[in-house]
Order: structure tokens, then sequence, then C-alpha cells
């Protein structure tokens, strides 16, 4: 019953190929231009989800910053991945047909960046005014400190 069912497919596939080609309709729709500019900037944007657009890691650090740092360590990095001798399956896949020019540009792009930190004076609280085991004002999330210690606690314990 299969092959019959197959060989009627078949047979109908072979009269599709000898029948001319049906008149084309009057109103073809328009062509759509599928062209992708070519820009590092456009080559990068996949690093960028991750590692941001000047290389600077991701916000809860998870993600490497790459800025400044040499080109030779990072293309390096690149072939690890592309080899299967670094694994993270992100990476993997982001490398994987990637020739070596490419990822000599890549490395160099992130090479020349500067890295920008927060001042870590910048990330903390101003405390001042405010004394020793009395709430920090953050909108009520953070409490008082425990058992007269001048350290105020990291969450609320409501």
């Amino acid at each position: 019953m299969l092959a019959l069912c197959l060989g009627g497919g078949f047979a109908a596939l072979a009269q599709a190929q000898d029948a001319p080609p049906a008149p084309a309709a009057s109103a073809a729709p328009a062509a759509v231009s599928t062209a992708v500019t070519d820009t590092l900037d456009q080559r990068l944007e996949g690093c960028a989800a991750c590692h941001g657009k000047q290389g600077q890691g991701g916000i809860n650090a998870y993600y490497p910053h790459l800025a400044g740092k040499p080109a030779d360590y990072l293309y390096d990095q690149l072939k690890r991945f592309q080899a299967g001798t670094r694994h993270y399956a992100q990476m993997t896949y982001m490398v994987r047909f990637m020739d070596d020019a490419y990822m000599h540009e890549i490395a160099n792009y992130y090479a020349q960046q500067k890295l920008t930190c927060m001042p870590v004076e910048a990330a903390r609280p101003d405390l001042s005014g405010v004394a020793a085991g009395e709430p920090i004002p953050a909108g009520g999330a953070v409490v008082a400190a425990e058992g007269g210690s001048s350290v105020p606690p990291c969450s609320s314990k409501q």
C-alpha cells in the first residue's frame, strides 16, 4: 500500500515537472530588500548583547568585559571557543563559522576600547547624617541594624 502511495506521488511529481510553467500572476508582490549592511557595528551586535556595546561587560558581571584586553588574548579565546577547548554554548555557536580575519577584527576592536568603571564611591549610598543603628533612607527596603551593630543589614526582616 505504501509503495502505491509513494509511486503515485512520484508519478504526479514527474507530470508536474513536464507540464509547462503556469502563467505569471498579474499582480506580483513587490520585491523585498534583504540586503544587510556589512559594517563592524552590525557584526558586533551579537557580542554587544552580552558584553556591552563597547565591551564593558554585563551589568551583573556575569559576562566579562572585553574592553582594553590584549587583542591576541581575545583572538585566542575566540579560537578556543571555535575549537571546542573552551566551553560556553552561546559563544561556540557565535564563532563556529567565523574566519580568522573576522575574529581578528573583533579582537582588535575590543582591544582598542577603553574600560570605564563606576568608581566604588559612586556605588555606595550616602550615609552622612545617618547614626549607627538608624534605618538607612532607601524607600523602606533596609531596616535598622541588629544588636547594636554599626553595620546596617543588607535586607529587610519584615
